[in-house]
């Protein structure tokens, strides 16, 4: 597994319309190979959002990362932040 962890900030005047287009996006996202799931957290900074998706693998988080910064590119219309990502295998578990 192949987890990609993003951060930045939502205009929270804008918040909703932002999951609305999430909503929206939903069956784009289901599409994409290799991605078994993707959670959305609030965080402690104003507005701040936290995505967490999980990947079969390294690779097919590659083969996706074009169509994935397309749907971000579409939310960006809503970021008071830049997006910044972190990604890794799971290196242990519970």
């Amino acid at each position: 597994m192949y987890y990609r962890v993003t951060t930045y900030a939502v205009d929270p005047a804008r918040r909703d319309e932002a999951f609305a287009l999430a909503d929206a996006k939903r069956e784009e996202l289901k599409s994409i190979a290799g991605l078994q799931w993707i959670q959305v957290c609030d965080t402690d900074d104003v507005g701040g959002v936290m995505i967490v998706a999980r990947y079969d693998s390294a690779e097919t988080a590659e083969s996706a990362s074009e169509q994935v910064t397309r749907i971000l590119g579409e939310m960006g219309q809503f970021m008071t932040s830049a997006p910044e990502v972190k990604a890794g295998p799971v290196s242990w578990e519970l």
